[in-house]
This record gives C-alpha cells, sequence and structure tokens, in this order.
C-alpha cells in the first residue's frame, strides 16, 4: 500500500512536467534546432574560408544550407532535399534590421568567413498560439530564445 502510494505521489508531481514537455517539443525542438545551426555555420564558415547560409522557405516551411562554391544546380536541389518543419510549429516571420518582417518567400541567413552573421529575428508560432522569438545577432554567437513574447 506504502509503495502504491509512493508511485501516485511521484506521478502527481512528475506528470505536469512531463506534459509539458510532450506538448511544447515542437515549438521548443524547432527553436533550438536553429539556434544551434547558425553558431555551427558560423564556425564551418570561418574552417572552410566561405560564406554558408541557412536558407528558410516560408510558404513551404523548411530549411536548408548554402555555401558560396555550390553550382546553382546544387542549390537547387539543396532547396528541393530541404528539411521540412513539423507541421505543428511554424516559422511566422522573418526580419532583418532596416527592413519589414518577411512572411513568404525565401529568406537567407548568411555567415560569414570572417566570423560574423547576418543579424535576424525569426518569429516561431504553434497551433496553441505559442510564440518564441529568436534572435541573431552579428558578432554574437549564441543564438537568444525568447519564449512566449509579445509584439
Amino acid at each position: 500500500m506504502v509503495v502504491i502510494a509512493l508511485i501516485g505521489l511521484t506521478l502527481f508531481v512528475s506528470l505536469p512536467r512531463m506534459r509539458a514537455a510532450l506538448f511544447d517539443a515542437g515549438i521548443n525542438a524547432l527553436a533550438r534546432q536553429i539556434a544551434n545551426t547558425l553558431p555551427q555555420l558560423r564556425q564551418q564558415a570561418i574552417e572552410q574560408n566561405q560564406w554558408l547560409g541557412l536558407n528558410i522557405d516560408l510558404d513551404r516551411q523548411c530549411l536548408w544550407l548554402s555555401r558560396a562554391d555550390m553550382t546553382a544546380e546544387a542549390q537547387e536541389q539543396a532547396a528541393a532535399d530541404a528539411q521540412p518543419i513539423n507541421a505543428d510549429t511554424r516559422i511566422a516571420a522573418i526580419e532583418f534590421p532596416g527592413q519589414d518582417a518577411r512572411n513568404d518567400g525565401v529568406a537567407e541567413i548568411v555567415c560569414h568567413s570572417q566570423g560574423y552573421c547576418d543579424p535576424a529575428r525569426i518569429f516561431l508560432s504553434d497551433q496553441q498560439g505559442r510564440q518564441t522569438l529568436l534572435v541573431a545577432d552579428t558578432f554574437i554567437p549564441t543564438i537568444q530564445i525568447i519564449g512566449d513574447y509579445e509584439n
């Protein structure tokens, strides 16, 4: 009887955290994926001495990488083989300094061989109405993730 009570108490305490982790996985996973990809691209751009880009197709909701030495055909193939974004989550818009936010077409965030990336703000949303903002700064290697932001 005591064992059953302890199991019940453990489930009572841990179930809300498990539920939040399961249901928030979509938007959080996409935020982490982008936040981890850009610093890696920055480092690879320095090592390879060429610019590398993270391409985001806002219409098709997919991501792919490009680099300076890719032919037009290779870029088209990379776009065709793009990684789709989870259906429950979407990239709502991308904003570059001095430009209006874009919510359609393809946007490319470039990491340059000199060690900096194009600054950008990436707006994520999901079907539950949650929103997350990613802020990529020019010289700061980490991406800031702001969950449940207000416009």
